[in-house]
């Protein structure tokens, strides 16, 4: 039982670690490695390749992407459509994990409502943003009339909360 993990675990940093010729991954290896089970041809490594030059920024669409394997593989992958280029990645070569993320919902610099609730008390003001984030991620933003800098959890694209 051990041993077939530390096998499906040198599989999964083999298959990752061939990225310089196409980016692969195996989408459910979390759940294998969960449950024990052995790999299953529907698990075969994924290859997902940039049809064209995606700069930093850039929401992928599935007609930015190649995706080839197997039929399951492929719609695992296809939810990396509607992530964010985190690094600019050229035409013909792979996606890998480390050069997407979930979109930016608000940007360095961008004044925003913050929001602070405790029990029947709601305070809110204006803050700057110090660090680009996420919905749901956490940032730090500054207090625009008393300048202090406060960790806030992304809401929306103008609202943050107060930890």
């Amino acid at each position: 039982m051990k041993q077939s993990k530390i096998i499906i675990i040198a599989l999964a940093l083999v298959l990752t670690s061939a990225g310089a010729e196409a980016a692969t991954a195996t989408p459910r290896i979390a759940e294998i490695i969960a449950s024990n089970n052995e790999l299953t041809p529907n698990d075969a490594p994924v290859s997902i390749k940039a049809r064209r030059h995606l700069r930093v920024g850039t929401i992928l669409q599935r007609s930015d992407i190649t995706v080839s394997g197997s039929e399951p593989a492929q719609a695992a992958a296809l939810d990396i459509v509607g992530m964010e280029v985190k690094r600019t990645i050229y035409a013909d070569k792979p996606i890998m994990p480390e050069d997407i993320s979930t979109p930016t919902a608000i940007k360095r610099n961008a004044i925003v409502t913050i929001e602070f609730k405790k029990g029947p008390l709601l305070i809110t003001t204006e803050a700057r943003v110090l660090d680009p984030g996420a919905v749901g991620e956490t940032v730090r933003v500054m207090n625009i009339s008393s300048k202090v800098i406060l960790s806030a959890i992304v809401v929306s694209s103008s609202k943050v909360k107060a930890r």
